[in-house]
């Protein structure tokens, strides 16, 4: 009987997962929508059911050859330290979903 009740827990956190994957496909792609609207009106904020919308800006990088170079021998030297023990690690546990094989 316990078996049947881990199918059904399994089945409950599979389809809330996928539900989740959808709703952050349809975030997206309302989003990006918002984005649109807000450029286009050029404004940078909307209020709607008590909740403030606004317009930020995220700041991305693009670094130098020589600093990616760096940033290269960093990832190798900490790879190096990982391998010899060196660098000390924290496992945390979570839950990975896949898709099996259709067979």
């Amino acid at each position: 009987m316990e078996n049947n009740n881990d199918d059904k827990l399994y089945e409950q956190l599979i389809d809330v997962r996928q539900q989740l994957q959808w709703f952050k496909q349809q975030e997206e792609i309302l989003v990006e929508r918002v984005i649109k609207k807000f450029q286009a009106e050029h404004i940078d904020r909307a209020e709607n059911r008590g909740m403030v919308i606004r317009l930020s800006e995220r700041t991305i990088w693009k670094y130098t050859p020589a600093v990616t170079s760096k940033s290269e021998e960093l990832k190798l030297l900490k790879s190096h330290e990982e391998a010899t023990g060196q660098a000390t690690k924290t496992m945390t546990p979570f839950l990975r979903l896949t898709l099996r094989d259709k067979k």
